[in-house]
C-alpha cells in the first residue's frame, strides 16, 4: 500500500534499514585501506526490484500522469536506463531523488556507461583511491512492453541539378552575354571568370551587382549572384563594362528540377562591341551539324571550325544566318573531327589581330641628375643654417635648424635599383642607364645589360649637379637602344625629372627646352618605335610637360613624391612587362562601328550516340589542378562517370595539348602552325572510355607548336558521377535533428540545419578536426552515415557542397518493435 511521502515500498525500506543496521553493528569502526561495505550492492538490488509506480513523489507522479513514463511497471533502474537513452535530463531527475533520500556515510553515485548521472559525496570521485562497483546491464524492452522507435533515411534529392554555362578561351571585346536555361526552382548562382576590367551583371535586364576584375587573365575570381531575378526557362545574363574580355569562365547554377543540358548544342556567347571569339566544342560520333548565327555587322565576319572557314560575310543590319548540314558536311571531314574537342574561331576579317607572343624588354632608365636632385635641406632657418658651419648640408644640422632633409638623389638611386631588379627578373630582358644634367655624358651612362651588379654600381656613382636637359637624356637613351637593340623586342625609356627643362637640343631644334623634350619623345616613338614613359618626382616637377612627353611617346605619365618613388618604379617595371605580352585581341585604328553576335546563336550537334538520362543521384564535382601542368582526379567506388571536362585558363596563350593517363586527347597543332587563325577551347571533354579510377591530366599552353609553356594552376576538372547517395539509421529511440557544421574539400565550412526547420540546441560536426553526433537520434545517425558516403576520399571533408535544399530526410515511426539499446548501470562507492 502506498504511503504519502514514502519513496520505497515499506517492506523494501525496512529491509534496507535492517541491512544497514547489521553492517553498522557487525563491522568494527576502524579505517581500512579497502572499502568494507555492500551498500552499493544492496542499493542495486533495491533499484532493480522497486518499480517507478511505487514511487510517490510529485515529480515522478507528474511524469506518469503526463505519459512521460509510459510503463509504471518498469523498475527504477530500467526507467533510468530508458531515460538515459532517450532523455538524460529526465534520467537525472529520477536518479537524484534516489540518492537524495539515502542516509549513508559513503561517497556513492550512479553511472550509466562512463557518465555519472548523480552522486552524494563528500570527496570528489576524481580523488578516489579505493572504488567498489556494482554493475547491471539494462537492454531492450522490459517485461515485453511495447514502445516507439524511429528509423531515418538521409539522401540527396535527385531533383537537385548543377549545370555550367561556359565562356570560351577568349570572348571579347565589349559587353558580353549568355543564355542560362533551366526548368525548376533555382537554389544558387555564381560566376567564375578571368576578366580584364570591372563589370556589372544584369539578369533579364536588371542590374544585380557591380564586381571587380580578376587578378589576371589566368587567375579567375568567383562572384556570387543574387537569384532574385532568375526564372524557370531562359535567362539572359549580361556582363557589361569598358572594353571587356573574358579569358575563360562559366556561370554555375544549382536548382531543383530536371536537367536537359546534354551538350547537344554549342551556344555562342553574345558580344556587343568587336566580335572576337576563340573557343571550341565537343562532339561524339558526329552525325550532323547545323549552325544558326544572328549577326549585325558592317564588317566582314569569318567563322572557322578547326582549320576550315565555314562562313565569311557581312550583314545588312540585323540578320539571321542558317548554315545547313549539307554544306558543312561537304567542307568538314566529320570522321576526322568526331569524338574530339574542335577549336572554333569567330572574328572580323581584314583587321589587324595582334600576334600572340611574348616580347623581351630593352629599356633605359633616364634619370634627372641636375643640382636640384641633390640631397638637401628644405625649410630650415636661414640664420640657423648660416651659423651651422655647413649651411645645413647634413641631415643633423638641417633638422636642428627646423628644416626637412630631402634625399632626392638617394631615393632616385634606390628607385633605379628596384627598377633594374624588376625588369631583369625575366630572362632575356635588358636595362640601360642614362643620367642627364646640363648634358647627358658617358660618365653617367651604362649600355644595355643583364648584369645587375654592374648596373647598380653605375647608379651608386651618380652625383647631382648642373642644369636640366631633358631632351639630352631622351636622345641619349634612344642612342643606347639603337646601338644594341633589335627587332622583336619591346623598347622603352623611363624618363624622370624633378623640375622644368632648362636646356635645348639642336637635334630637335624647336627653339624651346620644353618643346625640344616633347619632340624628342615624338621622334623616339615615331622614328624608332621606342615608347617613352615619364615620372614626375616631387612637388616641383613640370607635370604638364612630362604628360605631353608621355603622350607623344605613346607611354604613360606617373607621379611620385619622395615617400613613394621606389614603389612607383617597381610598378612601372611591372607595367612595362605587361605591355610586352600581347593578348588575343583585335586592333582596329580610327573610328569603327560596333559589331554584334546575339546569344541566341548556336551550333546544333547530332551524334549517333543516344543521350542516356541518368537515374538516381548525380553528383557534380570540381577538382582544381595540383600545379600549372598537372591535375589528378579519382572516381569513387560504386560510381558511374557521366561526363568529365577540363577547363583551361590559358590567358593570352592557346591551350595546346592535353593528355589523359598518357593518351593524347587534344592537340591544337594538328589544325595548323599559325595559332592566330585557330580557336582556343576553354573546355576540353575527356572521352569516358579512357577514364580510370585514378586519373592524371597533363596540359600545356603555347604560342606556336614550338613555343610551349605551362598553363594555370587554377585549371580544374569538372566531372559528373552517378552514385548511391543514401543511408539508413538503425532503429533509435528518438528522431530530432541537429545543427551541423560541415567542412568541404575547398576548406570552407557551412552551418546547416537538418531538418531545415530544426530549432533545437543540438550541434553536430563533420569536419577534419571533429566528428560528433548522437547515435540515439535516428536523423543524426542517418545524416552522419550519408556524409561518410559523400566524403569520397575519406578525409572528413565533403567533396560536394550540401545545402538544406538538396539534403532530404525521411523517417518511419515503428511501434511495438523492441528497438535495440543497451547500457551498463553502475553504482559506485569510493574513499
Amino acid at each position: 500500500m502506498k504511503k504519502k511521502g514514502i519513496f520505497f515500498s515499506t517492506d523494501a525500506l525496512i529491509a534496507l534499514i535492517i541491512i544497514i543496521l547489521v553492517l553498522i553493528v557487525t563491522v568494527p569502526m576502524t579505517f581500512y585501506s579497502n572499502i568494507k561495505t555492500e551498500v552499493h550492492s544492496d542499493l542495486m538490488i533495491v533499484l532493480s526490484t522497486l518499480t517507478v509506480g511505487e514511487i510517490d513523489t510529485p515529480q515522478i507522479r507528474s511524469m506518469i500522469s503526463s505519459g512521460e513514463i509510459t510503463n509504471p511497471n518498469n523498475t527504477i533502474i530500467e526507467q533510468i536506463g530508458i531515460f538515459y537513452v532517450t532523455n538524460k535530463t529526465k534520467a537525472k531527475i529520477i536518479a537524484d531523488e534516489v540518492i537524495s533520500n539515502l542516509d549513508v556515510n559513503e561517497n556513492i553515485g550512479i553511472w550509466f556507461e562512463n557518465q555519472m548521472i548523480t552522486s552524494k559525496n563528500t570527496t570528489p570521485f576524481e580523488n578516489a583511491s579505493n572504488i567498489q562497483i556494482e554493475r547491471q546491464v539494462i537492454s531492450g524492452l522490459i517485461q515485453g512492453n511495447s514502445t516507439t522507435g524511429f528509423a531515418a533515411r538521409a539522401y540527396l534529392s535527385s531533383d537537385v541539378q548543377t549545370d555550367f554555362f561556359y565562356f570560351g578561351g577568349y570572348v571579347g571585346d565589349g559587353n558580353l552575354s549568355t543564355i542560362v536555361s533551366y526548368n525548376g526552382s533555382i537554389i544558387s548562382a555564381e560566376l567564375e571568370l578571368a576578366i580584364n576590367n570591372n563589370f556589372s551583371v544584369f539578369v533579364n535586364g536588371i542590374n544585380i551587382g557591380n564586381f571587380s576584375s580578376s587578378a589576371s587573365d589566368v587567375i579567375p575570381s568567383k562572384y556570387n549572384l543574387s537569384t532574385n531575378n532568375f526564372q524557370s526557362g531562359d535567362n539572359l545574363i549580361e556582363i557589361k563594362g569598358k572594353n571587356l574580355y573574358i579569358s575563360g569562365g562559366f556561370v554555375k547554377i544549382i536548382y531543383m528540377g530536371f536537367s536537359e543540358n546534354f551538350d547537344t548544342q554549342y551556344k555562342f556567347p553574345g558580344i556587343n562591341g568587336l566580335i572576337n571569339l576563340y573557343d571550341g566544342f565537343y562532339n561524339e560520333n558526329l552525325n550532323s551539324l547545323d549552325i544558326f548565327l544572328k549577326l549585325n555587322t558592317s564588317y566582314e565576319v569569318f567563322l572557322n571550325i578547326g582549320n576550315k572557314t565555314v562562313y565569311k560575310n557581312y550583314t545588312n543590319g540585323e540578320e539571321s544566318i542558317n548554315i545547313g548540314n549539307s554544306y558543312l558536311s561537304s567542307i568538314l571531314n566529320y570522321q576526322e573531327i568526331s569524338n574530339k574537342t574542335i577549336p572554333i574561331r569567330l572574328g572580323i576579317s581584314n583587321s589587324s589581330y595582334i600576334s600572340n607572343f611574348s616580347l623581351n624588354v630593352h629599356t633605359f632608365s633616364v634619370t634627372d641628375l641636375s643640382g636640384s636632385m641633390a640631397d638637401s635641406c628644405n625649410g630650415g632657418s636661414f640664420w640657423c643654417c648660416l651659423s651651422s658651419g655647413n649651411f645645413c648640408s647634413t641631415q643633423s644640422t638641417c633638422n636642428s635648424c627646423g628644416g626637412t632633409w630631402e634625399q632626392k638623389i638617394t631615393l632616385a638611386k634606390q628607385a633605379n635599383n628596384a627598377f633594374i631588379d624588376g625588369i631583369l627578373n625575366s630572362s632575356g630582358n635588358k636595362v640601360g642607364l642614362a643620367g642627364y644634367k646640363t648634358t647627358a655624358s658617358n660618365n653617367d651612362f651604362h649600355n644595355l645589360s643583364t648584369n645587375n651588379i654592374s648596373l647598380k654600381a653605375e647608379v651608386n656613382s651618380w652625383t647631382a649637379s648642373g642644369r636640366t636637359c631633358i631632351c639630352c637624356g631622351i636622345n641619349k637613351g634612344v642612342q643606347g637602344i639603337n646601338f644594341e637593340s633589335g627587332a622583336g623586342v619591346l623598347e622603352a625609356l623611363v624618363v624622370m625629372s624633378d623640375g622644368e627643362a632648362t636646356d635645348q637640343c639642336s637635334q630637335q631644334g624647336t627653339g624651346n627646352a620644353k618643346t625640344d623634350a616633347i619632340q624628342a619623345a615624338c621622334d623616339a616613338y615615331l622614328d624608332h618605335n621606342i615608347k617613352v614613359y615619364t615620372v614626375g618626382f616631387g612637388s616641383d616637377a613640370d607635370e604638364n610637360t612630362l604628360q605631353q612627353i608621355a603622350d607623344c611617346g605613346n607611354g604613360t605619365y606617373y607621379y611620385g613624391d619622395t615617400s613613394e618613388i621606389v614603389e612607383l618604379y617597381e610598378t612601372i617595371a611591372e607595367d612595362i612587362l605587361k605591355a610586352s605580352f600581347s593578348e588575343q585581341t583585335i586592333n582596329i585604328t580610327g573610328t569603327f562601328n560596333e559589331t554584334i553576335i546575339y546569344p541566341e546563336s548556336h551550333i546544333n550537334i547530332t551524334s549517333s550516340s543516344s543521350s542516356i538520362i541518368p537515374s538516381g543521384v548525380v553528383l557534380t564535382l570540381e577538382k582544381i589542378f595540383d600545379n600549372s601542368t598537372t591535375g589528378t582526379f579519382s572516381i569513387p567506388e560504386n560510381s558511374t562517370v557521366l561526363s568529365a571536362k577540363v577547363v583551361s585558363y590559358s590567358g593570352s596563350k592557346w591551350t595546346n595539348n592535353l593528355k589523359l593517363n598518357g593518351i593524347n586527347i587534344y592537340n591544337l597543332s594538328q589544325y595548323g602552325s599559325t595559332y592566330t587563325s585557330l580557336g582556343d577551347p576553354y573546355v576540353i571533354d575527356l572521352p569516358l572510355q579512357y577514364i580510370q579510377q585514378n586519373n592524371i591530366i597533363e596540359l600545356n599552353t603555347a604560342l606556336s607548336p614550338t613555343n610551349i609553356s605551362a598553363g594555370s594552376s587554377y585549371n580544374k576538372i569538372i566531372y559528373k558521377i552517378q552514385k548511391n547517395s543514401s543511408s539508413y539509421s538503425s532503429i533509435s529511440p528518438y528522431f530530432d535533428g541537429c545543427t551541423w557544421t560541415i567542412e568541404f574539400e575547398d576548406n570552407t565550412n557551412a552551418t546547416i540545419k537538418i531538418p531545415a526547420d530544426y530549432n533545437g540546441s543540438s550541434v553536430c560536426y563533420y569536419t577534419s578536426s571533429m566528428q560528433a553526433y548522437d547515435s540515439n537520434d535516428a536523423m543524426q545517425e542517418a545524416v552522419y552515415k550519408l556524409l561518410k558516403v559523400l566524403d569520397l576520399n575519406s578525409n572528413n571533408k565533403l567533396d560536394i557542397k550540401l545545402t538544406e535544399g538538396n539534403l532530404q530526410i525521411t523517417s518511419n515511426e515503428i511501434s511495438g518493435i523492441p528497438f535495440v539499446w543497451s547500457t551498463e548501470a553502475q553504482i559506485r562507492i569510493w574513499t
